[in-house]
């Protein structure tokens, strides 16, 4: 499949050229490696200067966020105020707080943390009120119940 531009609006078509979603939203970006997309409904293009912001880019403001597979199936509802990447089957999203969702669009990590990324050695670094933790990726797929992974969060310093 192929992310392509219309009339300002993106969408996607398949090798043949059939659309697979139309030319509606604000921006599509691919996550991770898996196929699987973040697509913008409702948001603005804005333009960034080097001079006011250090670097030259575009970017999108406003409007919310939703997951695609790679079939062009919608996994998530438009929830989201971005959504940062895809690491090992769990999907960074911020939502007024960082999280992460899993490939079906479940909560897997609560939206409580400042600060969220992976290392390439499938842990999450966190960080909430400026302090620093660690959630294992094996402890994520071990506990899927979300209690029993916001009880692991609240005692890992223990």
């Amino acid at each position: 499949m192929s992310v392509v531009s219309k009339n300002t609006k993106w969408g996607i078509i398949n090798s043949i050229g059939d659309i697979v979603l139309p030319f509606v939203y604000s921006s599509i970006k691919h996550i991770g490696n898996e196929g699987f997309l973040a697509v913008n409904k409702g948001g603005s293009l804005i333009e960034y200067t080097e001079e006011t912001h250090g670097v030259a880019g575009v970017g999108i403001k406003g409007g919310k966020w939703a997951i695609f597979n790679a079939d062009g199936k919608q996994i998530t509802e438009f929830l989201y105020d971005n959504v940062l990447n895809l690491y090992g089957g769990i999907i960074v999203v911020f939502k007024g707080k960082m999280g992460a969702i899993n490939l079906k669009g479940e909560k897997v990590i609560d939206f409580i943390y400042d600060q969220m990324f992976s290392s390439k050695k499938d842990n999450f670094f966190i960080v909430e009120n400026m302090i620093g933790g660690i959630v294992r990726m094996e402890m994520l797929q071990m506990l899927p119940d979300e209690n029993q992974i916001n009880m692991y969060l609240k005692n890992k310093d223990e």
